[in-house]
């Protein structure tokens, strides 16, 4: 029985490689914005996707419009060694209870995206409470510090948000 199982074992168990052969499929142009509520410190990034990895789009350009009427037309900023990725820099501030649309196009017209969304108000931080934590992370008792943040907050009832902490 056990030489009949080891058998069975041996002829189930080979592998047997499929090799993925996808489609060479039309890139898609992806935005990624970081806006914040009334500061000019803002960016956008476009890209390509692709198989394995984004690229970069070369020669867009990017039109804001704040509650139905155009503000501004941004351009790609150039990139430097600190960043390499080709971004835009909207220079108009986005209030809370504004409507943006943020509308990107490439130059060869073939590809044209666009976000809308209402800019959240603040949210009251009730309480932030930070904590470190030593950490023993191998047998060599060497220790690492882990921050521990619980901010507690009320959330604005009757409305879909999503936050972002930021640590200065």
């Amino acid at each position: 029985y056990i030489t009949i199982l080891i058998i069975l074992l041996g002829i189930v168990g080979c592998e047997n490689e499929i090799r993925y052969k996808g489609k060479d499929v039309e890139p898609t142009l992806v935005m990624n914005a970081l806006i914040n509520t009334d500061s000019i410190t803002n960016l956008i990034y476009l890209n390509y996707t692709g198989k394995s990895a984004t690229s970069d789009v070369d020669a867009a350009t990017v039109e804001i419009y704040i509650n139905d009427e155009f503000q501004e037309t941004v351009t790609e900023v150039p990139t430097t060694d600190e960043f390499k990725q080709k971004r835009y820099i909207p220079r108009c501030r986005f209030k809370p209870g504004d409507k943006v649309r943020i509308e990107a196009k490439t130059g060869d017209g073939k590809h044209h995206i666009w976000a809308e969304e209402t800019v959240p108000y603040p949210t009251n931080i009730i309480q932030v409470d930070t904590t470190d934590i030593p950490l023993t992370i191998n047998d060599m008792n060497n220790y690492y510090k882990k921050l521990l943040i619980k901010v507690k907050f009320r959330d604005r009832p009757g409305e879909k948000n999503f936050y972002r902490i930021a640590l200065d």
